[in-house]
């Protein structure tokens, strides 16, 4: 977040890219580029919320966000469910199966033991219990 040639890449292939996808707290890095702005719709790892909220950001509790060009993904695991969402988005529903098939990714609805209870975890995961 505080490297200015980083930011500046960001903000230079970010304004003409497509779409720009960010994993986990990633979120913060297109917020401090400039990409990520007061008012969109984002999400970030389930501890990081408050802190992206502080930022002027529309926190959505969900695996995933997209707010025009800009995707977010809440923790790692999420960031596969935005990408085959992505692939989708740009390739249609059938390369998305296929990237999905081979990649193996048909989690399963189980929740080991009572965290998912845990009122800080994000309302998708509060839902699915």
């Amino acid at each position: 977040m505080r490297d200015g040639e980083t930011l500046d890449f960001l903000r230079t292939r970010g304004a003409t890219a497509r779409a720009v996808l960010s994993v986990c707290t990633g979120s913060f890095i297109l917020a401090a580029a400039g990409l990520l702005l007061p008012g969109m719709h984002g999400t970030t790892h389930w501890k990081a919320l408050a802190q992206l909220r502080t930022m002027g950001i529309d926190i959505i509790e969900q695996r995933w966000v997209q707010d025009g060009a800009v995707w977010s993904s809440a923790g790692v695991s999420a960031g596969i469910d935005l990408l085959l969402a992505f692939i989708a988005h740009e390739a249609g529903e059938e390369a998305a199966g296929i990237v999905q098939l081979n990649a193996e990714y048909y989690p399963d609805a189980r929740h080991f033991g009572s965290t998912h209870h845990d009122p800080r975890a994000p309302a998708y995961i509060r839902a699915s219990a």
